[in-house]
């Protein structure tokens, strides 16, 4: 009889588990399904609402957190959807697309020391095959922000280099004559002094 009541209590734990779990996945399916059909139609608030349901259920799942990322460029929430490429960039930290994003975002919000940053690890990581036309073009277009002209011109070299661009030839351009008319601080300055010799004494020692 003993036997039978702890049977009977695994069995229907069992049953709750399942039932849980089913519950949990038609769950999922169904905000994932009105999420993207409300992303297909333009309505991305409502779709990056359902979505986010959807990531509560399952936090780490690429597909979801990248729909989501695009939904909320599509409003220009770069701020909360850097929130979700950082998780991105966590489970796939080789991701020059993720990084790209990431840069592409930070420099929206004008972070541009981190989009410089983030550029930088896109050119390095070839993961997803991001090119680094693009990825240089718009690294430069953080240095020029910065003031860095030479490493803008250094980079838009890179871009040119690699895709003839009417556009990033014109950055570069403009970028020269800033460069020209903004040109950066001497690291040393020369400092005029009458002393014409050191002379090095050696340390007498004496004993007490």
């Amino acid at each position: 009889m003993k036997c039978t009541n702890i049977l009977s209590s695994l069995l229907l734990s069992l049953l709750f588990c399942y039932s849980i779990t089913k519950i949990h996945a038609q769950s999922y399916s169904e905000y994932h399904k009105l999420a993207d059909e409300k992303d297909q139609k333009g309505k991305f608030n409502a779709a990056i609402k359902l979505y986010q349901k959807a990531l509560d259920l399952d936090p780490y799942n690429v597909e979801i957190l990248e729909k989501i990322v695009y939904a909320k460029s599509n409003t220009g929430k770069y701020g909360s959807a850097i929130d979700n490429l950082n998780t991105l960039i966590q489970l796939n930290p080789k991701s020059s697309k993720f990084h790209f994003i990431r840069g592409f975002f930070q420099s929206n919000i004008k972070n541009y020391n981190a989009a410089v940053l983030d550029y930088t690890k896109a050119i390095e990581y070839q993961e997803d095959k991001i090119t680094d036309f693009n990825s240089y073009s718009e690294r430069g277009l953080c240095k020029m922000r910065l003031k860095d002209f030479a490493g803008a011109i250094q980079d838009f070299n890179q871009s040119l280099s690699i895709y003839n661009d009417s556009g990033i030839m014109k950055h570069k351009k403009e970028a020269e004559i800033q460069l020209k008319e903004n040109p950066p601080p001497p690291k040393y300055r020369a400092v005029q002094t009458n002393v014409h010799h050191i002379i090095l004494k050696k340390p007498v020692l004496t004993s007490n």
